[in-house]
């Protein structure tokens, strides 16, 4: 967000009047933007999506096998591998950040099906995913001055 807003060149009065129209009117959010959470999750992990932004997903941290996730279960590595290939909530850019960083050390992808679905990862994402498959830039405010 800082990046961003930097990016806007705004004079210190135009950011202060923007910070206040924001803490004013509330959350913002586009018609077709959804704001559900899941009420019973184990895990949930926050993405920072270059071409959206931050990316919070629920119930696939099992994707990645990395050194700084506690929470991957090998166990519940297909399922939430399938969740992210399946839901088309989740952003293409999250799929392709676990196939390009954690395949190797992923069952899944090294026999059988998923060893299949990578020479074709892009036709599935796109027929999976084709209403979120091109990631659109957009930002949610949350909070509304008292």
């Amino acid at each position: 967000m800082e990046f961003f807003n930097k990016s806007l060149n705004l004079s210190e009065k135009e950011r202060e009047e923007s910070e206040e129209r924001v803490r004013k009117e509330g959350l913002k959010k586009s018609e077709n933007q959804s704001f559900v959470f899941p009420e019973d999750f184990e895990t949930g992990l926050v993405f920072f999506n270059s071409k959206s932004g931050c990316e919070m997903v629920f119930e696939v941290n099992s994707a990645f096998p990395l050194p700084d996730n506690p929470y991957f279960r090998p166990e519940l590595s297909e399922k939430h591998i399938h969740r992210l290939l399946m839901d088309e909530s989740i952003s293409s850019e999250l799929v392709m950040f676990c196939i390009d960083n954690c395949r190797e050390k992923l069952p899944f992808f090294n026999a059988g099906p998923g060893q299949q679905y990578l020479g074709d990862i892009d036709f599935l994402l796109r027929f999976r995913k084709r209403g979120n498959y091109h990631t659109v830039l957009s930002i949610t405010l949350i909070g509304q001055k008292e």
